[in-house]
């Protein structure tokens, strides 16, 4: 190397043995690993920007959007590594797909692939300054960056050119606004209290067993379990409650079927998911307060299309909605509020935004909103959703004006395991989010912004990634 020429990483002295596939820097193993890259801040920026403006067919698109993935899986793994695992064998079942597809020669992509191992050999892609390593994907545990050619001053790489882009089913993207104070939390109009008005928390289980407890008095009570034939593993998202039934939707083991809990009754039906829903697990659902409730497919991806169907709750039918590129299994939240439907994407910094009257889907990017770790979600009905991390942190996002509080609360433990949380405001001065789990049962206050420990969780079954919905009713 020439004397002029760095050889070490100026934050982190490693050896320089990689090139930013985006502005050609050279930078470190540990750069690669560092999602804000202390030398550069690219190697998880192979977004939609670039992809709707590159000259590929669709498939090459998406085999190289799952090989970002395996980026991202590297840093998720080392904060959550069950939920890593989990990304990471959804993207290589779609790779499988894409490849499959590519070898029977059904979308006649001019790619030349070497198999061989565990990787694949590919050829630069016409993307400015990346070329493939001799293995494609770095092997589990490695940086993610592109090695360096065998050099001795590091020579530049140019641009490939490409011909005028073919258009791409890509939603709209929106750039985030800095940072700004976020005003005080602005509460949703509150019905005058029943004095026969009930609130329930049905929490789900484990063993096919769920649990109904009672916050009507603020403080939570164990009022009755249930034996039910439905199994809510994987449903931490997908529950919601309309007037006074709690509708729960898929689930790891029966991903085609649905259940209705009615709070009056205290009774549960079952029901099979029709034509015009994919069904799943993971699923994440909402209600729009009129006619329908919206089901995003979560883990049943299909070449990494993300898939939102409806369920009418009036004629019980259900039917596709749209669907959109993105490769996110899991998301922390989903809700409809002024007409959109908007979903939370877990191990991303962004939200979608999908018009309900034109379908039309907006991406918007935000580098603080970093949901890697979040694990529980609610939203007040006011536009604010709170997202409590896999530490001790709770965070306010409004999806209206777009803006982030930052911390709003510290949880008196770490919450680490994904279940469910949920908002109830009492009065116009009173409004709690109830977290039942992990051996205890907890409570926030909106207004003071702290947590307590209520209660314990006498039952003592597991309720990791099942769910919880909260309903009231009048007797």
């Amino acid at each position: 190397m020439e004397n002029n020429q760095e050889t070490h990483c100026s934050t982190h002295n490693e050896v320089l043995e990689y090139y930013c596939f985006n502005c050609n820097k050279p930078v470190c193993s540990t750069c690669c690993m560092d999602h804000h890259g202390h030398t550069c801040e690219h190697f998880l920026n192979i977004t939609e920007e670039f992809l709707k403006t590159c000259n590929m067919d669709k498939m090459m698109l998406e085999i190289l959007r799952t090989l970002v993935q395996q980026f991202k899986f590297l840093q998720q793994s080392m904060t959550d590594p069950f939920g890593a695992m989990n990304n990471m064998m959804g993207s290589m079942n779609n790779m499988l797909g894409s490849m499959d597809q590519w070898l029977q020669g059904g979308m006649g992509m001019n790619m030349n692939m070497n198999m061989g191992g565990m990787g694949m050999g590919m050829p630069p892609m016409g993307m400015p300054g990346m070329g493939m390593p001799p293995m494609g994907m770095p092997p589990m545990g490695m940086p993610g960056g592109f090695p360096m050619p065998p050099s001795s001053n590091y020579p530049a790489q140019q641009p490939t050119p490409h011909s005028a882009p073919a258009p791409q089913p890509t939603p709209h993207s929106t750039p985030a606004p800095q940072p700004t104070p976020v005003p005080a939390v602005t509460p949703a109009p509150v019905p005058a209290p029943s004095a026969n008005s009930k609130v329930y928390i049905l929490s789900a289980a484990q063993g096919k067993e769920a649990h109904l407890f009672d916050v009507s008095n603020k403080d939570i009570s164990f009022v009755q379990s249930f034996k039910v034939d439905y199994d809510f593993y994987c449903t931490n998202n997908s529950l919601c409650s309309v007037g006074e039934e709690v509708y729960c939707f898929g689930g790891r083991n029966n991903p085609k079927k649905y259940c209705v809990f009615n709070a009056k009754t205290k009774s549960f039906t079952i029901h099979d998911i029709t034509a015009g829903c994919d069904g799943g697990y993971n699923l994440s659902v909402c209600y729009d307060g009129k006619d329908h409730i919206y089901i995003l497919n979560g883990s049943f991806h299909i070449m990494n299309m993300t898939k939102v169907d409806r369920f009418n709750i009036r004629s019980k039918t259900f039917e596709s909605f749209v669907q959109f590129y993105d490769y996110s299994q899991f998301h922390c939240l989903s809700l409809v509020h002024n007409n959109h439907f908007i979903t939370l994407p877990r191990g991303e910094s962004r939200a979608y935004y999908i018009d309900l009257n034109t379908k039309k889907v907006e991406i918007y990017n935000n580098s603080h909103l970093f949901l890697q770790s979040s694990v529980l979600g609610a939203n007040d009905g006011a536009g604010n959703i709170y997202i409590q991390l896999n530490n001790t942190r709770l965070e306010r996002f409004n999806v209206v004006t777009r803006e982030l509080a930052g911390q709003v609360g510290k949880s008196p433990k770490t919450f680490t395991q994904a279940r469910a949380m949920h908002h109830h405001r009492f009065s116009a001065s009173e409004g709690y989010i109830y977290h039942i789990g992990e051996g205890r049962l907890y409570r926030y206050s909106i207004e003071s912004a702290q947590w307590a420990e209520i209660g314990s969780d006498v039952q003592k079954v597991d309720r990791q990634f099942c769910g919880a919905s909260l309903v009231s009713f009048n007797l």
